[in-house]
């Protein structure tokens, strides 16, 4: 009993740190990445639109590039403990860390709907 009550407060109460939320953005880029087949409406490997699965293919991994580049500059790859992340840079300033919270929640709630 215990358990499923916290697994449904874990559910209703979404990831509030930067690194969470950074960790749930890449893995669904990930998993679009691996799932690119299914994720174009028509694409058949078989009937030549290999250049097109390519192209998607390149695309998506040019924005998990852009993404990586910026969490590497600003720490948001970085356990929340570390000196180094984002989370703890932004501890003084809540309305910033906020900020990038629900930004990332959005790019993250973005990635799923297209996945």
């Amino acid at each position: 009993m215990i358990e499923v009550c916290a697994t449904a407060m874990a559910t209703a109460n979404p990831p509030q740190l930067i690194t969470d939320w950074y960790h749930s953005c890449i893995a669904t880029f990930e998993k679009i990445t691996t799932d690119v087949d299914n994720l174009i409406p028509g694409l058949d490997s078989r009937t030549g639109s290999f250049e097109t699965k390519e192209l998607a293919l390149q695309l998506v991994q040019d924005q998990i590039g852009r993404f990586s580049v910026w969490a590497g500059n600003v720490g948001a790859h970085n356990p929340a403990s570390s000196r180094m992340s984002l989370d703890y840079k932004l501890k003084e300033a809540p309305h910033i860390h906020n900020t990038v919270v629900e930004l990332l929640e959005e790019l993250s709630t973005s990635l799923e709907s297209a996945y």
